[in-house]
């Protein structure tokens, strides 16, 4: 069951990685986040998964998404969170399904950096 989560966590992060990548122009996309990162930029973050015993090749993913903006307001944030949610809809491979994008969750660092969380859950066939 371990080797399986495993494989199941890294598809889904390079999928997210490979399709954000080639449909978000002009802002860059991070697993690991550089020290020298310019913004804007989107963060990969935590993938929580759960085995769904209905079909036992399959998994119920939660990802967290972070937009990192460097704008005056959250307005920049918010427009690329609307294309994230877009563009993975559209491209999430034929065996797996999008159940629900969560809330927006949108914050200010201290350095003035806006933040946009986004959930996405997804049920995902380990084929």
């Amino acid at each position: 069951m371990k080797d399986s989560s495993l494989n199941i966590s890294l598809k889904v992060e390079k999928w997210i990685f490979t399709t954000l990548s080639k449909n978000i122009k002009n802002i860059r996309v991070y697993s690991h986040v550089p020290e020298d990162a310019r913004l804007p930029f989107i963060r990969i973050g935590e993938i929580n998964w759960q085995s769904w015993l209905v079909i036992p090749t399959s998994f119920k993913a939660n990802i967290t998404i972070t937009i990192f903006s460097g704008a005056t307001s959250n307005s920049q944030a918010m427009i690329v969170a609307n294309d994230v949610d877009d563009v993975l809809r559209c491209n999430v491979p034929k065996e797996w399904l999008i159940l629900d994008v969560l809330d927006h969750n949108v914050y200010q660092l201290k350095d003035q950096t806006w933040c946009l969380d986004i959930t996405i859950v997804c049920m995902v066939y380990d084929v």
